[in-house]
């Protein structure tokens, strides 16, 4: 395999003049051979030849994960900011063949299957900023905005990057117990438990949102089961309970979830999100807890083990998006699916080599520090206050962004995402540990461009363009 940089006229902010020799190494083995950079106004280039696992040790099918990183022409304007214009960038990371699976339910399509419709409120970060928080945020979590990495041995659901949360725009309603209590959750690809607060929870953060009174509801059953997860420097816990749970209509019975009664921190203190409904696979659950999308499968609530998602990159709509249970939607996106096996049923990924998950609970585009740092630097981002910025103004002589997954390109376009004199960037570094990790994760930032269809019935993800 190689990897292969090309950069033209405007593809990097140094002043013109002799670079220095620059390696893109992506979270993989490599044995890399470079040739120097030349001056701004010609083009350069440099390869990496990466290391592939034996021919006999790849499975047959390869899964949803990053192949390449390719650099085009800037697009529209609309979001955030990703690499843009002037020459071409290309990391391939894995070997994958390309097979596109025919649907064969795309004509019995329910056209009513229950859409939970997405609103979109500023996010944790961008309401700290506006606040002149958000470094002392970051000092006081401990956190480095450009280096991140979870003082953990594996990247489990036990153990959550509190970083995937500060960018999230997009949620949702649900409704717990009889009367039903509501509360505004994150629907996260990236994790399997459901959790509230609990009218028991003692933190700050609780104060501030809608608490689950377990007395009110006279469906409610308790478990009693502790319930954990770290995030960050700080740890949520709770205990698990049992109730009737309704998402658009949808009502799942004796679902167990857990109450908080204890936030880390200012971490979800001001988060427009009361908590968070996971729809990753079971085997990711902490207590072993049936996570809700595979009760509504077994209680017959949805007419095919599917769900989909679509985010607006209209900051003005009054859409923010749409997730869609029991099918797809094809007038959300244009020409057809391209399926990606699943080949690790915890997270909706593969792993072959180098490998990337597709998750709603991510806001940005996540990978390596090491090889976020190189895309930053091509850009001209900067780290400014908790948060790495470039001014807008660049943004029509900036590259695209390309993945390649499965054999096929997925293009990002940079793209401008506030009023203010600067943007902020659709990348971070975000360090996993092995052996989940390294990882790149394909956030919110890419799902706004891409429809994505999660089909635990042939476990693979759908992913076409996004219908404007």
């Amino acid at each position: 395999m190689l990897a292969e940089i090309h950069l033209g006229p405007g593809a990097l902010s140094q002043p013109e003049g002799p670079f220095p020799s620059v390696g893109f190494a992506p979270a993989c083995p490599i044995a890399a051979s470079r040739t120097a950079l030349g001056r701004a106004c010609s083009p350069a280039s440099f390869a990496l030849d990466l290391l592939s696992p034996k021919t006999d040790q790849v499975p047959r099918f390869a899964a949803p994960r990053l192949e390449s990183v390719a650099v085009g022409n800037a697009g529209e304007q609309a979001l955030d900011l990703y690499p843009g214009r002037a020459g071409t960038l290309r990391v391939d990371v894995g070997t994958a063949g390309h097979r596109q699976h025919p649907w064969p339910w795309v004509s019995d399509q329910d056209p009513c299957s229950p859409r939970v419709t997405l609103k979109r409120y500023p996010s944790l970060k961008k309401s700290l900023r506006d606040r002149g928080q958000l470094s002392h945020f970051w000092k006081s979590h401990r956190l480095d905005m450009v280096q991140y990495s979870e003082d953990c041995t594996a990247f489990t659901e036990a153990n959550e990057p509190l970083i995937n949360y500060l960018d999230m725009e997009y949620f949702g309603e649900i409704s717990i117990g009889t009367p039903p209590q509501n509360f505004t959750v994150i629907f996260d690809t990236g994790s399997s438990n459901l959790w509230v607060p609990s009218v028991y929870c003692v933190s700050k953060a609780c104060a501030k949102h809608t608490k689950f009174q377990p007395s009110q509801s006279s469906t409610y059953q308790a478990i009693g089961t502790p319930f954990s997860i770290q995030y960050g420097t700080g740890s949520l816990t709770g205990v698990i309970g049992s109730d009737q749970v309704v998402v658009e209509g949808l009502t799942v019975s004796n679902q167990q979830f857990a109450e908080s009664v204890s936030e880390p921190g200012k971490a979800f203190l001001d988060a427009e999100f009361d908590g968070i409904l996971g729809l990753a696979y079971p085997s990711l659950a902490v207590d072993g807890v049936t996570p809700v999308f595979d009760n509504m499968i077994a209680q017959n609530l949805v007419e095919l083990p599917m769900f989909s998602v679509y985010l607006s990159t209209n900051p003005e709509s009054s859409l923010g998006g749409e997730l869609l249970f029991g099918g797809f939607d094809p007038s959300r996106f244009t020409g057809t699916l391209n399926w990606v096996p699943v080949t690790q049923q915890g997270y909706w990924e593969g792993r072959v080599g180098c490998q990337a998950i597709v998750d709603t609970g991510t806001s940005l585009i996540t990978g390596p520090t090491k090889d976020i740092k190189e895309l930053q630097s091509y850009i001209g981002a900067t780290p400014v206050d908790g948060e790495v910025r470039a001014r807008c103004s660049n943004l029509n002589v900036m590259p695209d962004v390309t993945f390649t997954i499965n054999g096929l390109p997925y293009t990002l376009s940079a793209q401008y995402g506030d009023s203010m004199a600067f943007c902020t960037s659709g990348f971070q570094g975000l360090d996993i540990p092995p052996p989940a990790g390294p990882l790149w994760i394909l956030g919110d930032v890419f799902i706004r461009q891409f429809y994505s269809v999660f089909d635990r019935g042939n476990n693979r993800v759908g992913l076409a363009p996004a219908t404007p």
